[in-house]
């Protein structure tokens, strides 16, 4: 049962870390260039800031320490071969006097140094920026304590590195879009047109950030997996075809946004209106972006999992 336990809190703390990131990628690029132009800065400072992307950055940040303080107790266990309960007097041995430790504290000064950015100027684009970098410090990290760092930081771990990032920016994306930027742009708070321009934008930001995880996904499995018949004769392997099937959702609704959703609200944007707040391919585009979402979720799920199984090249 303590097994038990220690597993599923390591999958748990997984999917708040990812999720974290996610959300902290996802609002720095809400801020930078998904959000829709022409907002003056009275109402990007308080639409922006305080009511939307502020609540969804301090939830990325929360889950990033809730995660990392999870993971520093498991490694702890793993390593003294105690019981989480019996772990907490060896934190300072595991942080001071092992490789993790170290990562685990680059990782903390990473989230630290944005909570303090974001308390000193708030959204603003060098925050956004410097949130931008720091979340990618923070996919290094857990490459580097995950598979893909077992033999140090070389190309496997660069990849996987590439392909947490670019996951976390297109899930990150369309979780912040759908939740805090399509329902500002719906009450009104811009124009049809910079609503259709920054749906587009949100399109091919997708499309770049699919186009990197999938190419470095290729290579990831390559080499975690050894062949390929590993893929359905593996534990790892038939979770990881898991992930792909949600994977593959969220394709075939980036794909029907491109091709559908988007242009449609391109199409209701252009004038001449009946009335700009009869949003419904907006709206429509809002619920499907939730059920992007949701997906996202679910391959998040995969993936936390996939941490904590060992590899069949392992």
């Amino acid at each position: 049962m303590l097994v038990d336990a220690s597993v599923n809190l390591s999958t748990a703390a997984s999917v708040a870390g990812l999720l974290g990131l996610a959300l902290l990628i996802g609002v720095a690029a809400a801020w930078l260039g998904l959000q829709p132009p022409g907002i003056g800065s009275n109402q990007r400072g308080t639409h922006w800031q305080a009511n939307r992307l502020s609540r969804w950055f301090w939830c990325g940040i929360a889950l990033s320490l809730l995660s990392g303080a999870a993971d520093l107790l498991l490694r702890a266990s793993a390593l003294t071969e105690l019981p989480l309960t019996a772990a907490w007097p060896e934190l300072p041995q595991v942080l001071s006097g092992t490789r993790f430790g170290t990562w685990w504290l680059t990782r903390m000064a990473a989230v630290l140094l944005l909570a303090l950015a974001w308390l000193w100027q708030r959204a603003s684009t060098p925050v956004a920026l410097a949130t931008g970098a720091l979340a990618v410090l923070l996919a290094l990290v857990v490459s580097a304590t995950g598979h893909a760092g077992d033999n140090g930081f070389d190309a496997l771990a660069v990849s996987n590195t590439l392909h947490i990032s670019a996951g976390c920016l297109w899930g990150g994306t369309v979780l912040v879009y759908a939740f805090a930027v399509a329902p500002g742009m719906r009450r009104g708070q811009a124009a049809p047109a910079h609503s259709a321009e920054s749906a587009q934008r949100l399109s091919l930001l997708a499309a770049l950030a699919l186009f990197t995880v999938l190419a470095t996904g290729i290579y990831n499995a390559w080499h975690l997996l050894g062949n390929l018949p590993a893929l359905w004769t593996s534990t790892y392997g038939q979770i990881l075809l898991l992930k792909l099937c949600f994977v593959a959702g969220m394709m075939m609704i980036g794909l029907n946004n491109r091709t559908r959703a988007v242009p449609r609200v391109r199409a209701w944007a252009r004038p001449p209106q009946l009335s700009p707040m009869a949003d419904a391919p907006l709206a429509h585009f809002q619920r499907v972006l939730r059920i992007d979402a949701a997906l996202f979720l679910f391959v998040l799920a995969c993936a936390a999992v996939l941490s904590g199984t060992n590899p069949p090249t392992h």
